[in-house]
């Protein structure tokens, strides 16, 4: 019978810490590197890139020109849409409130459609802090914010339809 020979590879606590950290940072140096980028300058969409343009005119309807959203003269057959987009922005911090066992400020945006539109969408922008609840309420878009800061800026942005041009089916 033959003996078996074996092979041993030690490595010092010192060197296999070395190459961990060095695995390590190298991993955090790629993540810093492709988030510390500056192009875009602002990740995300801005409203300008997404809202609808406020009120076509007669005779006009929405269409996506596929950089931007603009108002367009209808084909024949075609009848005319009238939208609006409405803004608002928060008066500020309305005070403290717990979630989550943690304590937080409160701070919100609402935007309302004027007489004889109907909200049909929206959209939420802030900072600092959180956006934890949006949508439709009553005929206006609704958007709430939580912040650990004492100060805190949100906008909320509606999409209105003409209601009489609205079918519910």
């Amino acid at each position: 019978m033959k003996k078996r020979s074996e092979k041993k590879f030690n490595l010092s606590n010192r060197l296999s810490y070395t190459i961990v950290a060095v695995i390590a940072l190298a991993l955090i140096s790629v993540g810093v590197y492709a988030y510390g980028t500056s192009s875009p300058s602002t990740f995300g969409h801005s409203i300008g890139e997404i809202a609808a343009p406020s009120g076509c005119g007669s005779g006009q309807v929405l269409s996506w020109t596929g950089s931007a959203w603009s108002c367009v003269t209808a084909s024949s057959g075609i009848s005319a849409l009238d939208f609006k987009s409405v803004y608002a922005s928060s008066s500020g911090i309305e005070g403290p409130v717990s979630w989550e066992g943690s304590s937080y400020y409160r701070y919100s945006a609402t935007a309302s459609c004027p007489s004889g539109y109907t909200v049909i969408s929206g959209y939420c922008g802030g900072s600092p802090g959180f956006l934890v609840e949006s949508g439709s309420a009553g005929n206006a878009y609704r958007c709430i914010y939580y912040t650990k800061l004492s100060s805190g800026s949100g906008h909320a942005y509606a999409i209105c339809l003409k209601s009489t041009q609205m079918t519910l089916s």
